[in-house]
């Protein structure tokens, strides 16, 4: 078996504590160089309301900005920063040439994440929806796809809006410039949620998010992404 990252073959080296175990073999389909790679780009100290690495444990002047804007910061979590190469890489092979199978190099781990900030018992998990063309395009919610069989509420839905620029493409001005996106489809809420998504960029479409959310409800919502 090959590594998915860089393609290099994976090497298995079985041992007695695993064998007597009678344990289920779990096989990685990332080697244990690009896992390290990996390592490396992990967020250790993060801003306090979106998860950006920075040396202080304070709120970047991003969220100072959210907060004058009479923002409930969403405390964000992420694993990884985004600007890594690496990473960059997963995003094309996964969420823009559509390889659904990718999800497996993180899927377990971000499930993990997610489950140990933001237990089950104590909140409820919603993805981040994608738009009707992307579903037909692509085949799949990269969300959706990354936290597999971990049980979320679909209350939010995409409105149908005169598609101009994926997300991907705009500017930073032009993200934060986007008008609301999504429409609420659910019931009355209750309780705390956490909005999950792959990539926290600006986020506007977060705080678009937990604004319906608040408005229909909850008490208190967060997030979580993969990269930051």
């Amino acid at each position: 078996m090959n590594c998915l990252l860089c393609n290099n073959t994976i090497d298995f080296k079985l041992n007695i504590k695993w064998i007597l175990s009678l344990e289920k073999y779990k096989r990685d389909n990332v080697c244990k160089r690009c896992r390290e790679e990996l390592g490396k780009c992990k967020i250790d100290n993060a801003c306090e309301g979106c998860g950006r690495e920075q040396k202080k444990l304070l709120l970047c002047n991003d969220c100072i900005k959210w907060k004058n804007n009479n923002k409930i910061l969403l405390n964000n979590k992420s694993i990884y920063t985004y600007d890594n190469l690496i990473i960059k890489k997963y995003f094309e092979r996964y969420k823009f040439m559509g390889d659904y199978y990718w999800r497996k190099i993180f899927n377990i781990e971000f499930k993990n994440f997610i489950t140990n900030n933001y237990p089950s018992k104590d909140w409820i998990y919603i993805p981040i929806p994608v738009d009707e063309y992307t579903m037909q395009h692509r085949g799949f919610n990269q969300v959706e796809g990354l936290i597999g069989d971990l049980p979320y509420s679909r209350v939010l839905k995409m409105k149908k809006l005169k598609r101009d620029k994926k997300q991907s493409e705009k500017s930073r001005s032009e993200r934060l410039k986007t008008q609301q996106p999504f429409e609420y489809i659910g019931d009355k809420l209750q309780g705390n949620y956490v909005i999950i998504d792959d990539v926290y960029t600006t986020g506007r479409t977060l705080y678009y998010a937990q604004e319906l959310l608040l408005k229909n409800g909850a008490s208190r919502v967060c997030s979580v992404t993969l990269a930051r």
